[in-house]
């Protein structure tokens, strides 16, 4: 699923960020807590905040992609995406590249 691998909290049907992983941890992690030398998520190294919403992925209004299409769209990039997001009443693009 790409937007957690992107560090992005659960996927939960919103366009609004709940949560920012600061690392990579394994699929299998029974914890949060970064471990020494974990690196951190792409998420985290693009800026993305708790209470971002996002509203465009590549330029293009997350209307056209709806539901689970975004996750799907972000799942079918290769190599960097552009994500736009409203924070605090501005529009921000934020450049990340999703791991496999």
């Amino acid at each position: 699923f790409a937007i957690l691998l992107m560090g992005i909290g659960q996927f939960n049907g919103t366009t609004t960020v709940s949560a920012v992983s600061e690392c990579v941890l394994p699929a299998d992690s029974t914890t949060q807590t970064c471990p020494v030398g974990a690196p951190p998520t792409p998420a985290a190294l693009a800026g993305f905040r708790a209470g971002d919403e996002i509203v465009a992925l590549n330029g293009q209004p997350f209307e056209r992609f709806g539901g689970d299409d975004l996750r799907a769209a972000i799942q079918r990039s290769s190599g960097p995406i552009t994500v736009t997001v409203l924070r605090d009443g501005q529009r921000l693009d934020l450049a990340a590249t999703p791991i496999s």
